[in-house]
């Protein structure tokens, strides 16, 4: 069980945070995080990365120069951190294990540098489809075809309740489609952030799950629904999301830092707050 021992990102607390899309601007230097269990988060990665490779990551031919350049700001930006440290060809990372810089396979290399997971999203044209249609009709100001960004690479070690190989190629509006209040309206808005996102800006947004199992890696099909248990402990899960624009390829980078934490590490009016938005934070009696 890895779980941290703080929580630095409680969206529930702040009320533009709270709701969708809950989007605020951070510095370049806060893009990347580390946190008390950099070192065990980073052996599951490892094991993830090496073993489930299939599973946990996918990369289509055209992101190829993205995930390049992504490799490039993740090495750029550890450079700055005093516990990285560099050797020739290798990065020795704060934990003490030695990562080669893999030029060949940029995202996976990624990957294990850092304790983030990375999707890439380029901008495609929307194929028809139901879904298509109506986020098109929905948009009032669409005067012709429409583009939505899709996935076209990720690394991804720690899904909370879907995989990688469903959502490969899918549009973002289709990505989200079961997620609650992730509606047209902001479907729309997200478009039109990530296509007027300049490289110098870093969005930052955080989600907020409850959980009785605290695993890391829990992916799920389509549909498929995650179960409160009565009588287990209750675990928060925070991810940390952030988008970011690279500078040649444009691609965005949509990175993703994951906490799970006891329910009961929170100070009791975080619990307090927390539970009029999760109800399932609460353990009820068994009738």
């Amino acid at each position: 069980m890895i779980v941290q021992k703080q929580l630095p990102v409680k969206p529930w607390m702040n009320e533009r945070t709270r709701r969708l899309p809950g989007l605020g601007l951070i510095q370049l230097d806060q893009w990347l995080t580390m946190d008390d269990v950099f070192a065990q988060q980073m052996a599951l990665r490892d094991q993830l990365l090496k073993n489930w490779t299939d599973i946990v990551y996918r990369s289509q031919f055209v992101a190829q120069e993205s995930n390049h350049e992504l490799l490039e700001c993740v090495l750029e930006n550890i450079a700055q951190n005093k516990a990285y440290r560099f050797k020739d060809n290798i990065v020795i990372r704060p934990d003490g294990v030695q990562i080669a810089i893999d030029w060949d396979q940029p995202l996976l290399c990624a990957g294990r540098l850092v304790q983030e997971d990375f999707l890439i999203l380029k901008p495609q044209h929307i194929a028809l489809g139901q879904n298509a249609n109506q986020f098109i009709e929905d948009n009032e100001t669409v005067k012709k075809p429409v583009s939505a960004h899709q996935i076209i690479a990720g690394n991804l070690c720690f899904p909370a309740g879907w995989r990688l190989s469903d959502k490969m190629g899918l549009p973002l509006f289709e990505v989200h489609k079961k997620i609650r209040n992730y509606n047209n309206v902001i479907a729309q808005r997200i478009e039109r952030i990530l296509h007027n996102l300049s490289p110098e800006k870093i969005i930052m947004r955080a989600n907020y799950l409850i959980y009785t199992n605290p695993d890391l890696h829990q992916p799920s099909g389509e549909g498929e629904e995650k179960t409160i248990t009565q009588g287990l402990q209750r675990f928060v899960r925070v991810e940390r999301q952030t988008l970011r624009k690279l500078p040649k390829t444009k691609a965005i980078v949509f990175s993703i830092h994951t906490y799970v934490v006891s329910a009961h590490s929170l100070l009791k009016p975080e619990y307090d707050q927390l539970l009029q938005y999760r109800p399932e934070l609460q353990d009820l009696p068994i009738d």
